[in-house]
């Protein structure tokens, strides 16, 4: 039987085993069907090469029957359809010495593709993932890696709808770049470079670029190389920034940018995201790199409001009660107060409850002669009277003094009161276990009216209440 024949026995036996398997295989196996047809021609092929070809084939195929890597694999991984979702997870690891980790057929689509594992290709123009059909989202926690020359960690071909990085991608070896897009990315986030390393990228430019801030000494790196294109700044609305970066410069955020910002940057060197503003500055001494300044954001530890005493009319022995709350969490050390204005005279509302939360409470007792009828007035501002008031995400910022948003104290009056007169004309007439008592209103009342009264008896200790 000539070579060409028996490849076809072997092609038809791998077809019946096809049609068994399922579909799946059934598409990995025609192509190889095309694939030693045409080879056959040469009639260089072995029984031991043809055997790999199609085992090769069905592995790589294989993937679209399954959506989890949660252990250790050295076979690329491939779709020929569309996916919903595929995920590696924390356990899970891809090690190639081929050509790519994962490939994306441009016969299928991945809507969904995550890595929270180790994702790794070996060779020259290795790539860690290789696309050349689409992802709608692709997320990395973990590491995506390539080593030999000319290799990317993302070679992006097609179109990724989002990038998502809080792990590393990185290539190694002479022209290998973490990300290479040749097409459309349409929004990358990266909080990849201050921690470790930053994220090497060539060629087209994203569209739209956000950069991840998890803390000072946290934050997205992106060192470019052979850069086309142009991209919107932005400041990822994941990011955690607290008060105390406020001012403070994140250093080679963009690295090989140029001289001239808007030569890449749509949005201009200073501008706001996502309720953060920022300035983008040229960083000391280079030519191409760039710094980041936050100069203002939502974090920013302030009272966003207070809210003031109930309306009424308050008396001697009674709180009047303010709640400051605050755009974050607060920790208090001390006795804070607030000052007050109760007629003519500056009196002082405590701190008596709240740190660790948004709320703090300050309360001040009204006291004997303290009198208001056209409504008191609260202060502009907090006063630390030698005590703190500082962000909980980061003590090393103080919050800032200043009250907004305060309620109307209009009609929160204060009289003046003393103590009432002692009752007069008082008598007891006993009765059949109980006894009843008289007695005439005092002729001062203190300056507000009496509500009740209280008879205690003697011996015994025993009380009576009434209003009358």
């Amino acid at each position: 039987m000539g070579r060409h024949c028996w490849l076809s026995s072997v092609i038809a036996s791998f077809a019946e085993h096809a049609i068994a398997a399922g579909a799946q295989l059934g598409a990995a196996i025609i192509e190889f069907r095309h694939r030693v047809s045409m080879l056959s021609r040469y009639r260089t092929l072995s029984l031991a090469v043809a055997l790999a070809i199609a085992f090769s084939l069905t592995a790589e195929s294989a993937w679209g029957q399954t959506t989890t890597i949660s252990t250790a694999t050295t076979s690329q991984q491939s779709n020929s359809v569309t996916l919903t979702s595929f995920t590696i997870t924390s356990t899970g690891s891809i090690t190639t010495s081929g050509r790519y980790g994962i490939c994306i057929s441009n016969l299928g689509a991945i809507t969904f593709l995550s890595n929270n594992g180790a994702l790794s290709a070996s060779g020259s123009g290795a790539c860690g993932i290789y696309n050349p059909g689409s992802i709608t989202t692709l997320t990395n926690t973990g590491t995506i890696s390539a080593s030999g020359g000319n290799g990317y960690g993302v070679f992006n071909s097609q179109t990724i709808t989002t990038l998502t990085n809080t792990g590393i991608i990185s290539a190694s070896d002479s022209g290998a770049y973490g990300i290479y897009n040749r097409s459309t990315i349409t929004t990358l986030n990266n909080q990849q470079g201050a921690s470790s390393s930053a994220l090497t990228y060539t060629n087209g430019l994203p569209t739209n670029y956000n950069i991840i801030i998890g803390g000072t000494t946290n934050y997205g790196q992106l060192a470019g190389t052979s850069l086309s294109g142009t991209m919107v700044f932005g400041i990822s609305p994941s990011s955690t920034i607290t008060s105390s970066m406020v001012g403070q410069t994140l250093t080679g955020v963009l690295q090989g940018f140029g001289s001239t910002l808007s030569t890449y940057i749509t949005s201009g060197t200073s501008s706001s995201s996502n309720g953060y503003t920022y300035t983008l500055t040229q960083t000391p001494g280079s030519s191409v790199n760039w710094d980041l300044t936050i100069t203002g954001g939502p974090a920013l530890t302030r009272v966003t409001a207070v809210a003031v005493p109930s309306n009424a009319t308050y008396g001697a022995g009674q709180d009047l009660s303010l709640t400051l709350t605050y755009s974050e969490a607060v920790t208090v050390t001390g006795t804070p107060r607030l000052a007050l204005t109760v007629g003519s005279s500056t009196r002082y509302a405590s701190y008596v409850s709240g740190s660790g939360t948004t709320a703090l409470v300050f309360k001040y007792t009204v006291q004997s002669g303290d009198a208001d009828t056209d409504g008191i007035a609260v202060g502009s501002s907090v006063e630390l009277n030698g005590g703190t008031i500082n962000s909980t995400a980061d003590a090393t910022y103080s919050a800032n003094a200043a009250l907004n948003s305060v309620g109307s104290t209009a009609a929160v009056l204060v009289v003046t009161t003393t103590a009432p007169g002692a009752p007069t004309s008082v008598s007891a007439v006993a009765g059949n276990a109980q006894a009843t008592v008289s007695f005439a209103a005092p002729a001062s009342d203190g300056g507000a009216a009496i509500t009740g009264y209280t008879v205690t008896s003697s011996p015994g200790g025993l009380t009576a209440t009434g209003t009358s």
